[in-house]
């Protein structure tokens, strides 16, 4: 299997999106629309006339080209309409061993390689998701007691269950909240992901609760793409913490949903707390896999460690 690598301009966008978009396990993140956007010129591994496509998104520093994610593009991978096996995956992985001598990425699931290298680590990370395709009884007897719980406490008041369309206004809202307390994101990377939202329009889904002054307490935006809603970017409140009004939220959410072929896509999570609350509502877990590969030069290595 020949892997060719093609830069940016060589590219043809109208073929890789018709991969992506009928890959057997397509994502938002693959689609060209949003890698010009986050990514900026990225390039590309490609087998065929686009039977199998990786894109590389890659950044310079000290002259050293290397493979990372952006921020709201947390995993990538390799696409096709045919079964990828792991041999597949070597064979792409590899090619970035040889044109990359630094790499930190997350495969999307089911997108997995087990073997060993001098100078790589792997680990996989959460990806929780909830399958809607069910009734919302069935869902909702599923939720850990915890989460039921919270819900029976939320009886006790007055909560509301809207939609927003004003994408500036809830994006500024999460960076006021936010911003300063996420070292990994800059407001660059909301300017972009306003972009990514008002370039989606009608799937670009905002919900939110608000109390019985109309005063919002939790929000999230949520990027539909096939059957996918992908969890982008949320928030909650002092107020809406102390009222538990996420819970509200995601089960109003799972309400509106379910009974549709929708995956709902929580994004995983390092932070223990956030994975613990998306675990409240029993998702399965399609781990992404993190790969870390350092191959530069010793000195230049202890400084990127």
């Amino acid at each position: 299997m020949e892997i060719k690598y093609l830069p940016n301009n060589e590219i043809d966008k109208t073929l890789w999106d018709n991969c992506i978009n009928n890959s057997l396990h397509p994502s938002i993140y693959g689609t060209s629309f949003y890698l010009d956007i986050f990514a900026g010129k990225w390039d590309a591994l490609v087998v065929n006339n686009y039977e199998f496509v990786m894109p590389l998104i890659h950044k310079k520093k000290y002259a050293i080209s290397y493979l990372y994610q952006p921020a709201y593009l947390p995993q990538i991978g390799i696409f096709s309409s045919k079964l990828i096996d792991e041999s597949i995956i070597k064979s792409f992985i590899e090619k970035c061993f040889d044109l990359y001598k630094f790499i930190e990425i997350s495969l999307l699931f089911p997108n997995y390689i087990n073997f060993s290298k001098a100078n790589l680590k792997t680990k996989k990370l959460n990806n929780f998701v909830l399958n809607l395709k069910f009734s919302y009884d069935t869902i909702k007897q599923n939720y850990l007691p915890s989460f039921h719980k919270s819900l029976r406490r939320l009886q006790k008041l007055t909560l509301n269950y809207t939609k927003n369309n004003n994408v500036e206004d809830t994006i500024n809202s999460f960076k006021s909240l936010y911003l300063h307390k996420i070292n990994s994101l800059k407001e660059n990377d909301l300017v972009l992901f306003e972009k990514v939202c008002k370039g989606l329009k009608k799937d670009c889904l905002i919900r939110q609760v608000t109390d019985k002054d109309n005063i919002i307490l939790a929000s999230v935006i949520l990027l539909k793409y096939q059957n996918r809603l992908y969890n982008m970017q949320s928030f909650v409140t002092a107020d809406g913490k102390r009222m538990e009004a996420n819970y509200f939220l995601y089960d109003k959410i799972i309400e509106e949903f379910c009974n549709q072929q929708y995956v709902l896509d929580f994004e995983g999570s390092s932070i223990k707390g956030i994975a613990a609350f998306y675990e409240k509502m029993n998702p399965e877990n399609q781990p992404s896999l993190f790969i870390k590969y350092n191959n530069l030069p010793r000195l230049i290595k202890l400084i990127k460690k």
